[in-house]
């Protein structure tokens, strides 16, 4: 159902909108801001009577839940691990691990793993991570030569906050120009978006994500990617510009460039 019509520039129409029962009210009322409907919250009907779902489980199977989350230190509801991303190099990881030995890592065989790049732990910047092939159990991981750790030799970087399937803006680097979509509140489904890639988040003071689309050389660029976006239903699309991970105008994107500043936006290709 999500590939029914594929255009040139990538995102499908065939699906505009794909909502989650488990969200059913929150992703009823993104649907009508997309199709710029009015909205009204969705009624019940013919709502059946039953318990609490935890009343269908009996001692025993609360005995295994109990006794899985114990072993493995679960505290709330968690999603299945696709990726670990480690904000230090391979290096710093096994001094750490020869220093804490209860320190140990052991991933399905389908988690990606990333390290921090040596040349990248004092200049953070994208394509900064490189991934990792290999194990990193103790068994594995951990060199015979690794000796106790000196902690002023790791490297580590600032966490950076940003949505599933998003590049930080400030991961980027340099100047580039972009096309904004919308600022939400909370990690926005891809759908929602009309599957429109790359995407590049922005964290603002507020603690809201800005989303925008595309990273170009030029605002013009840009522009004629943004008139395809306005087609399909985000209207108040524009185009705009960071600089090291700052928003900054497009007057100002421009006396950068005749200062001398190189534009980045063929950081993906």
């Amino acid at each position: 159902q999500s590939s029914l019509i594929e255009t040139s520039v990538g995102y499908s129409l065939g699906s505009l909108f794909i909502g989650k029962l488990e969200n059913l009210q929150d992703d009823w009322k993104e649907l009508c801001r997309v199709l710029d409907i009015p909205h009204q919250v969705l009624g019940k009907h013919s709502q059946s009577n039953h318990e609490h779902y935890t009343t269908y489980y009996d001692d025993e199977t609360l005995a295994k839940i109990e006794s899985i989350k114990s072993e493995n230190k679960i505290e709330t509801n968690v999603k299945e691990l696709k990726e670990l991303r480690f904000y230090i190099t391979t290096d710093s990881l096994r001094k750490l691990m020869a220093k804490d030995e209860s320190l140990d890592y052991n991933l399905g065989d389908d988690v990606k793993v990333y390290f921090l790049k040596d040349e990248a732990a004092d200049i953070f910047k994208f394509n900064s991570y490189e991934l990792y092939e290999g194990s990193i159990s103790r068994k594995e991981f951990l060199k015979e030569d690794d000796i106790a750790i000196d902690l002023s030799e790791i490297k580590t970087t600032e966490v950076i906050e940003t949505p599933d399937g998003t590049t930080a803006a400030e991961t980027i680097g340099g100047l580039f120009f972009t096309v904004q979509i919308g600022v939400y509140s909370r990690d926005v489904p891809h759908d929602v978006l009309f599957n429109l890639t790359p995407l590049v988040t922005k964290k603002t003071s507020e603690n809201h994500f800005r989303y925008s689309t595309g990273t170009f050389n030029s605002a013009g660029e840009a522009t004629i990617r943004k008139d395809e976006i306005v087609k399909i239903g985000v209207t108040d699309a524009f185009v705009t510009a960071y600089y090291r991970g700052e928003r900054i105008s497009i007057e100002k994107a421009q006396e950068l460039i005749e200062s001398g500043v190189k534009v980045n936006g063929d950081w993906d290709k």
